[in-house]
């Protein structure tokens, strides 16, 4: 997308596509949820948005382009190491 648009343009239009597929997929899927790790994550994203929004504002397009091809290469690289997110333990 980084091609087609500018950093801050796709950093906007995948913010709504992906709020709009993960609602439609919560909506959807609510029943096969690991509460758990779902409060996890949910939780990690509410501390989080703070600080990517300080990043979106402050930090210069070519910044946006550097900060975000090296978390997809740690994200690939990661993956690759055999990295997942493991459930939580059900009590």
């Amino acid at each position: 997308m980084q091609l087609v648009v500018e950093p801050r343009d796709a950093v906007v239009i995948t913010t709504f596509i992906g709020a709009l597929s993960t609602t439609t997929q919560a909506v959807l899927d609510r029943q096969h949820v690991d509460r758990s790790m779902m409060k996890r994550l949910v939780a990690a994203s509410y501390l989080g948005m703070p600080f990517g929004l300080l990043v979106f504002l402050y930090v210069s397009d070519t910044g946006l382009r550097i900060g975000l091809g090296v978390v997809v290469i740690a994200a690939a690289f990661s993956l690759l190491r055999g990295f997942s997110l493991r459930p939580s333990r059900v009590m």
